[in-house]
This record gives structure tokens, C-alpha cells and sequence, in this order.
């Protein structure tokens, strides 16, 4: 039983510490010094990323047909399929056709 009773005063101690850990950690991330700072290290990141975030953004956006709501089923396949190079693969099994091939089951209605 003694052995229960420091277990439970170390429980205690462990739970006072984070307490007091977690009184600090707030006081320091309310601290209008610390809020500058970390604004200011965001910032520094969102400009130093621009230019890659803006590439990544292109390279998204051009798997993406411009008029994708008015985009038949039928035609998002063909688009699909004239983004894929399927002239160096054996189109009979390729993984690219066999995702094409699957978008039959999107929307419900076929295309």
C-alpha cells in the first residue's frame, strides 16, 4: 500500500507541475511581445512560401477543368484522357485508363 500512496503523491506533484506549466505557457503566449513575434514569423514564412504556394496553386488548378460545373460526364473523361500520355503504355492495362475507366461510377449516372 505504501507504494500506492507515492504513486498518488507523484500523480499530485505531476499534476501541480503542469498546472504551473500551463499557467506560464499561457502567460507567455498572451504576451504582446510573444503575439508580435509569432505574427511576425508567420508573415516572414507566407512571403518566404509565395512563390512555391503560388506554383502549387497553377500546378492544382490545372487538374482542374475551368468549366468543371458545367462539365458532362462524359466530357471530364475525354479531358481526362487528353491529359494522360497514353502512348508509351500498353493502354489495354494501364492504371491511368483503369482510373479513367473508374470515373464511370461518379455522380450515379454514368456519362
Amino acid at each position: 500500500a505504501g507504494g500506492d500512496a507515492q504513486a498518488g503523491g507523484d500523480a499530485q506533484a505531476g499534476g501541480d507541475a503542469q498546472a504551473e506549466f500551463d499557467k506560464w505557457d499561457a502567460f507567455i503566449r498572451n504576451h504582446p511581445e510573444h503575439i508580435e513575434a509569432e505574427r511576425a514569423k508567420r508573415s516572414s514564412w507566407a512571403l518566404a512560401q509565395l512563390g512555391a504556394n503560388r506554383q502549387a496553386l497553377a500546378e492544382l488548378r490545372s487538374f482542374v477543368p475551368p468549366d468543371l460545373w458545367a462539365t458532362t460526364l462524359g466530357g471530364l473523361k475525354e479531358s481526362l484522357l487528353r491529359g494522360i500520355d497514353l502512348t508509351a503504355a500498353d493502354r489495354g492495362s494501364t492504371a491511368e485508363q483503369g482510373a479513367v475507366d473508374g470515373l464511370g461510377g461518379l455522380g450515379g449516372g454514368g456519362g
